[in-house]
């Protein structure tokens, strides 16, 4: 007789006011938690969509959008809706060479090393014959005078 007693009294609470409403939250708090689950998801499948093209959801027209749209969570949705209502069209930039940022690192220093070095004029023979006698180097000294002398006995250069 007890498992009869307690079979009538759990039907009898749900048919009372008391039973049926505490189903009904039971039902309403199970429903809201897989809303915020399915929102969850639905956020991160926007972020992703966001990104894809190029838009930050807190700043200008990703904010515009993420107010409006209640779409597809898709990129090709989002996308859609962006043009349509925004006149928005993500233009990705174009690939580049997969040497290119190399390239450009080396030009760079190649620059900064231009803009730093001074430039070399070289010495001239006045110049080096005053260095060869102030160093002792004769033998340099008097070769050079004697190129000179040279120059001096074929004429003017033609």
């Amino acid at each position: 007789m007890s498992e009869e007693a307690t079979v009538e009294t759990t039907e009898e609470a749900k048919e009372t006011g008391k039973g049926l409403r505490a189903q009904l939250e039971k039902q309403i708090a199970a429903t809201k938690a897989e809303q915020e689950k399915s929102a969850g998801l639905r956020t991160q499948l926007l972020d992703r969509s966001y990104a894809e093209l190029g838009l930050d959801p807190t700043k200008l027209v990703g904010k515009a959008i993420a107010e409006k749209y209640d779409g597809d969570a898709t990129t090709e949705a989002l996308a859609a809706f962006a043009k349509d209502e925004y006149g928005y069209e993500y233009a990705p930039a174009p690939d580049q060479h997969p040497q290119a940022q190399n390239i450009a690192l080396g030009q760079a220093a190649l620059d900064q090393v231009g803009n730093t070095a001074g430039s070399v004029v070289p010495p001239t023979q006045a110049t080096e014959l005053q260095e060869a006698e102030a160093s002792g180097d004769y033998q340099k000294a008097l070769q050079m005078k004697s190129k000179e002398m040279e120059s001096w006995f074929q004429g003017p250069p033609r």
